[in-house]
């Protein structure tokens, strides 16, 4: 998570617009996940759903992880929780809007582990529209694992000028609402990019810092914690809500036709001090 230092510093940020219903189709699909002593049989199946919507929606949406998300979860030894938050993030490139037909079932897996494999239908919403290939940026994060009190830094270089918004997706916050908008803020407004920059910006970073901070309520056993911001330009001005549900913050992304937007997604790690 990122809080306000002292001093005018800050937290994380986006934008949106022009509402479009969001096409949806059903598809077949099927996940499964290894389990032993170190990971319950709930947990798998659990896991084992995600990987069958997620599967869906990279049939659909043609989207798939980055290597950036996978490091993160190498970093943290193959958390289970990490495993499971990659895959809730990852429906952010579509909306599950139905289910039916889902079958759980476990057999024998390898090394004497057990699997558990879950079939279903879903039914996918997708944005209307196909992406502009003209319309893009690259996103660079300062670093992939921050300790505690590490600043973060974020370098959009777009391809043509855009209006950008950054959000946060905090998977360990007690809150409902687990994302929220650092960029633009109360110190730094002006969120159209027409080349290369930072956020903070020249201008804001007299004013502010993203302060990385390891959540204080997560369990003392973690050393390290997934985290993730989503990235968002679009060619006019969107207002969005300081936060969101995740359910929320998916519906309003869907409202936004392809050609009208894009949207980066970066994981990074919070190592406890």
């Amino acid at each position: 998570m990122m809080r306000i230092p002292a001093t005018p510093l800050i937290a994380a940020a986006f934008v949106f617009f022009c509402i479009s219903p969001a096409h949806a189709e059903w598809v077949a699909t099927q996940g499964e996940r290894l389990f032993g002593p170190e990971l319950s049989e709930t947990e798998a199946c659990k896991i084992a759903e995600r990987k069958a919507k997620d599967s869906a929606l990279k049939n659909v949406t043609g989207e798939h992880l980055s290597s950036e998300d996978l490091m993160v979860c190498k970093e943290a030894d193959g958390d289970a929780s990490c495993d499971l938050n990659q895959f809730t993030w990852s429906v952010i490139d579509g909306e599950i809007k139905g289910m039916r037909a889902k079958k759980t079932r476990t057999e024998v897996g390898v090394s004497g582990y057990r699997k558990c494999i879950v079939t279903m239908e879903v039914d996918v919403g997708t944005p209307k529209g196909r992406s502009d290939p003209g319309f893009d940026m690259g996103v660079i994060l300062n670093a992939s694992v921050y300790r505690d009190g590490d600043l973060l830094k974020v370098t959009i270089e777009p391809n043509t000028p855009m209006y950008v918004s950054i959000f946060q997706w905090l998977p360990y916050d007690n809150s409902p609402r687990q994302v929220g908008k650092i960029f633009p803020n109360p110190y730094d407004t002006q969120n159209q990019f027409t080349g290369p920059a930072s956020v903070p910006t020249t201008k804001g970073g007299a004013l502010y810092d993203l302060e990385v901070r390891f959540p204080t309520h997560v369990s003392a056993e973690k050393r390290l914690v997934d985290e993730y911001l989503m990235v968002v330009g679009t060619r006019t001005p969107v207002s969005f809500r300081q936060s969101y549900t995740l359910e929320e913050f998916n519906a309003r992304l869907l409202e936004i036709p392809r050609a009208e937007s894009r949207r980066i997604k970066r994981a990074y790690a919070v190592v406890r001090k």
